[in-house]
């Protein structure tokens, strides 16, 4: 009763006994230079996370994404349409909430925040740098491509709110979104742009230096990065199943609609829907985040330029190569259908020293990479994919 009492005098005066935060599960962060990138690249995903429970989804948007329009208006529907898609993935399976906006300062720059249920969106507001990253003039040309590279020293928000003095400035603010929103989670997943040029090549440079941006501002922290390939996808077999087609195309015509309705062209057309049915992505999973010596397991997509040797028509599964290894060794497998795939590895005590957890992956063949470190002792280990309901187990021979 006593404890009761002082839990209720300590909420009233806005304090919380230790131990009464309990760590939520599932934060993803969504780093991308335009508002409606996330739903056409990376929109199954992101639809998955929103309406998983126990998790909260952070989108944070680069750019203004203004081309060469002068008017605010044109801008701030782009915002009210990214915020309309993850509203409409919240509000899936349940019932609406209260929508919020305020202004925050995250280190030392303001920065428009929008809340809504379990979603958060952070509008940075920089310039559109143009495909090539040459600019527009009405805001002198500037674009990321050019902080990145030096070539400008600083680039101001196109709403004038802050000035970000260089490449770093923006990285520490990136990085203190991440820190703040990530406080009481266990896992912490980082979605953005390939960084892999060669994956991505002749993209949007905005998207580009998203990507760099991701992955700066997120190392040590995540315990997962996840690289999509974005216009070059439609190139592609289409790989998603038919619900995760409809959610995700879902999201994109909200999102078009509402710059329809502010009397905007939007980008529903042939060349953006032929992104709609293809979702590439590869992961690199560290789950000893913050921590030196750490390991990473990388899970390749189709478009790697895998072997094509592997029987795609059941679930293949072939011995790791090199056996034994020094610091890398690989294992290839094939599935014929969507499945879940998840990959444990333990030492030879029998303790688990790595766990990648559990993610759907379309039909396809797979290469997963599993890189060493100085922690792990010589020895034998034991590699335990799982696929669907069966595990699939093989000796890693380790000889550093």
């Amino acid at each position: 009763m006593q404890r009761f009492l002082l839990t209720l005098l300590l909420a009233f005066y806005g304090i919380t006994l230790l131990g009464q935060n309990s760590p939520k599960k599932n934060v993803s962060f969504y780093v991308m230079a335009h508002q409606d990138d996330w739903q056409l690249f990376m929109g199954a995903n992101a639809y998955k996370d929103i309406v998983k429970p126990n998790s909260k989804v952070v989108f944070i948007y680069l750019t203004a994404g203004q081309a060469n329009k002068k008017d605010e208006a044109y801008w701030k529907a782009r915002e009210a349409g990214a915020n309309n898609s993850a509203a409409f993935a919240a509000n899936a399976f349940g019932k609406t909430g209260t929508r919020k906006f305020i202004t925050l300062q995250v280190k030392g720059h303001s920065v428009a925040v929008y809340y809504y249920k379990n979603t958060v969106s952070y509008f940075l507001r920089l310039p559109d740098g143009n495909l090539d990253g040459s600019g527009f003039p009405n805001t002198h040309n500037a674009s990321l491509k050019k902080l990145h590279t030096a070539a400008i020293s600083s680039l101001t928000a196109v709403d004038n709110s802050t000035t970000y003095t260089g490449w770093k400035d923006l990285e520490a603010t990136v990085r203190g979104i991440l820190e703040r929103e990530s406080i009481h989670f266990q896992h912490i997943s980082v979605h953005g742009t390939d960084t892999d040029e060669s994956q991505n090549k002749g993209d949007h440079t905005d998207h580009l230096m998203s990507g760099k941006l991701a992955v700066a501002a997120s190392s040590g922290l995540a315990n997962q990065n996840n690289f999509y390939i974005n216009y070059n996808a439609s190139g592609f077999e289409p790989n998603l199943s038919p619900e995760d087609l409809i959610n995700k195309a879902a999201l994109f015509a909200v999102y078009s609609q509402t710059l329809s309705a502010a009397h905007y062209d939007n980008s529903w057309d042939r060349g953006h829907l032929s992104c709609l049915p293809r979702m590439y992505v590869r992961t690199v999973t560290n789950p000893n985040r913050g921590k030196t010596g750490s390991s990473n397991v990388v899970i390749e997509s189709p478009s790697q330029g895998l072997p094509p040797y592997l029987d795609t028509t059941q679930v293949t599964v072939k011995p790791n190569y090199p056996n034994p290894f020094k610091d890398q060794t690989t294992l290839l497998f094939s599935i014929p259908a969507a499945q879940e795939v998840e990959l444990q590895i333990t030492d030879p005590t029998g303790k688990k020293i790595f766990e990648l957890p559990k993610q759907l992956k379309p039909a396809g063949i797979y290469r997963i990479k599993v890189e060493a470190n100085d922690a792990w002792p010589p020895g034998i280990y034991l590699s335990i994919l799982r696929i669907g309901t069966k595990n699939y187990c093989s000796k890693l021979l380790y000889t550093p």
